[in-house]
């Protein structure tokens, strides 16, 4: 078994998640197999990518033959010992079923038993009506966030050079079957970059007052979200020269000290929102006319058909039985003319619709509400659970 290892700086305008644990016990893994099917196939590399103080190393083990596969797998073992996170793309679905398979056909204990696992494409693909891209594979979220490869082939193709390498093997082929696992791992690091757009879903924005506004004339209300980067747990560019850092171009980020890597909009039912740099802005189209406000103890009123409202018994005592009658669900509410700002959350007070069980709720708008701030970020995010 041959192992390669290769010292890199980390990611120009690098994001590093809050809530994952030190860096330096975060391990990134990437297999490569003959198959897809561990019954019938071996892995014949698994790439690593670890987090150091001020650089990453990548570590590729790699199987001259098929019988080192075994030390493959005795050597990822070493390497997860003291690690407490392991972070894949797919591998919960490829790389980790295949992986304890084939511990378990040696009699060997799988590392990644007792050791949770981030999968990024799991995450990102979770909100794929946010992003809509053409696909989730691993070059595509690449593609989304500037990275170009020098590799072109995938992994279904290798297998044939890899077999191709076991009868006849040239420095060529190994060149061209490590520069793909290498790849899968360098811009690993760089899709944490999808976790700055995770911030917006778990409601990270500070509400910006003095850029939101009602636009009157449009009868719109415009709401903008600030974002500040996490900073990341070391010294890392300071140790950064130029020449190193032309090893992998990375072009991630549209602006120095962006939080959001690409800039996404969203236009639809009159909403639109923006995305880029380190803001988010939201323009929600008010309804202006006539709202119901339903009283879900609709037993305890009278409707007043003159007035087209219903009362509260205590009140309706006052009218002549001729002019009232039993509320019901549908006929137990109170009208009210002006703007309505349209909500996603039950927990809003207050809720009006248009109609009877209408799904779409709406509160009565006032200037005030600008003045709210944890209202409009409990609002930006109900906003944001709901269409995404």
């Amino acid at each position: 078994m041959d192992i390669i290892k290769k010292l890199l700086p980390y990611p120009k305008d690098f994001f590093f998640p809050s809530f994952l644990p030190d860096k330096e016990e975060i391990l990134f893994f990437d297999i490569e197999t003959t198959g897809l099917s561990p019954k019938s196939a071996q892995i014949y590399s698994i790439g690593l990518l670890l987090f150091k103080d001020t650089e990453m190393e990548i570590v590729q083990l790699f199987a001259n033959s098929l019988s080192e596969e075994i030390e493959v797998l005795q050597g990822f073992q070493d390497y997860c010992k003291d690690k407490t996170r392991l972070i894949s793309f797919n591998g919960k679905a490829f790389d980790t079923p295949f992986l304890e398979k084939s511990y378990s056909q040696y009699g060997l204990k799988s590392p990644l038993t007792d050791l949770p696992q981030l999968d990024l494409f799991k995450m990102i693909q979770s909100r794929k009506k946010f992003y809509q891209l053409p696909s989730y594979k691993l070059k595509e979220c690449e593609r989304f966030l500037g990275i170009q490869r020098e590799d072109v082939y995938n992994g279904g193709e290798l297998v044939y050079v890899y077999l191709e390498y076991l009868e006849h093997p040239t420095e060529e082929a190994k060149a061209l079957l490590l520069q793909h696992n290498f790849e899968d791992l360098l811009y690993l690091p760089s899709l944490f970059s999808f976790f700055a757009y995770e911030e917006l879903f778990q409601g990270k924005g500070r509400y910006c007052r003095e850029k939101s506004e009602l636009l009157s004339e449009e009868n719109k209300l415009r709401l903008c979200f600030h974002f500040t980067k996490p900073t990341f747990p070391s010294g890392t560019e300071e140790n950064t020269s130029p020449a190193e850092a032309q090893t992998y171009p990375h072009n991630s980020l549209e602006e120095n000290n962006a939080f959001f890597p690409k800039a996404i909009s969203h236009h639809f039912e009159g909403f639109q929102l923006e995305v880029f740099g380190q803001e988010a802005v939201l323009e929600i189209p008010l309804f202006s006319g006539e709202a119901k406000y339903f009283f879900k103890n609709f037993k305890d009123y009278d409707y007043i058909p003159a007035k087209d409202m219903a009362l509260h018994k205590s009140l309706s005592q006052l009218y002549p039985k001729e002019e009232k009658q039993r509320a019901k669900a549908a006929t137990a509410y109170q009208k009210k003319t002006g703007l309505f700002l349209p909500v996603f959350s039950d927990s809003f007070p207050n809720l009006f619709q248009k109609e009877y069980k209408e799904k779409q709720n709406y509160i009565p708008f006032t200037p005030e509400l600008l003045e709210n701030r944890s209202l409009m970020e409990e609002y930006f995010l109900a906003f944001l659970l709901h269409f995404f």
